[in-house]
């Protein structure tokens, strides 16, 4: 499938990075890139157009100071949606990379984590949605496999992420319940090798972004509704979201 205008939100984060250069080499007409820090979001926007062969291929950039501002979100996105409605829309911003520990530890902290990770992909997801329901568009959200069970490694993160997986259901039901053609999409993507756990090298298999990114947009293009990626978190998960509280106390996970 190609698409005409794609949105990325978070457009640094290295899955969403890879899965725009997959969607530029395949044809992609044009790309708003949504971002904090305007001099990496504009690397990424020139990284697309170095692999695209669209005649006419366009790439802004817009950076939003605050992710977790709702003003800043809606007038951000109201000003994108006026340019012309998106065929398709990535939310990828989010952050893991303070240890557990360190949230819980500090209030400050904590309620950035679950702001970052779970309210701000929200704002971006509702207020989209409400210029893009009547149409046939996608919205996609990156979420986690933290998000299916709190852990004691990483239930601060992964508390942000079951948030946006509650969401995503009730959005797609409303969109259902109304007749609604547009998609909404929940990527759950396992440890993935990328800046951010560079560190865990050595300590677990990362999987590679590239992979990675081709499995999101195969299932993208088939508009599915949740994708694991890659596919065997869906079957970890399952076992960890079915294991009774007597043997999943007993794990260091």
């Amino acid at each position: 499938m190609k698409y005409r205008k794609i949105v990325i939100v978070g457009a640094t984060s290295f899955i969403a990075h890879n899965c725009a250069r997959l969607w530029a080499e395949q044809g992609a007409e044009s790309f708003t890139l949504v971002g904090r820090d305007v001099e990496r979001t504009t690397s990424v926007g020139q990284d697309l157009r170095s692999r695209s062969s669209a005649e006419g291929f366009k790439v802004s950039c817009r950076q939003v100071g605050d992710f977790c501002s709702p003003g800043e979100v809606e007038d951000a996105v109201r000003e994108i949606c006026g340019e012309g409605i998106p065929d398709l829309v990535l939310i990828a911003q989010g952050s893991s990379a303070e240890a557990n520990s360190e949230l819980t530890a500090s209030s400050g902290k904590l309620s950035a984590s679950l702001a970052l990770n779970g309210i701000s992909p929200l704002l971006f997801a509702q207020a989209f949605a409400n210029r893009m329901q009547d149409g046939d568009g996608q919205i996609v959200i990156v979420g986690s496999v933290a998000g299916d069970r709190g852990r004691a490694s990483n239930y601060v993160y992964g508390a942000g992420k079951s948030m946006v997986d509650t969401f995503v259901q009730g959005m797609r039901h409303y969109m259902a319940l109304n007749g609604r053609n547009l998609a909404v999409s929940l990527i759950k993507p396992g440890p993935t090798f990328s800046p951010m756990t560079a560190e865990l090298v050595g300590s677990m298999k990362l999987a590679d972004v590239r992979s990675v990114a081709e499995a999101i947009v195969a299932g993208v293009r088939r508009r599915k509704k949740v994708i694991y990626v890659p596919f065997k978190w869906r079957i970890i998960m399952l076992i960890i979201r079915l294991m009774p509280d007597f043997i999943f106390n007993r794990l260091k996970i």
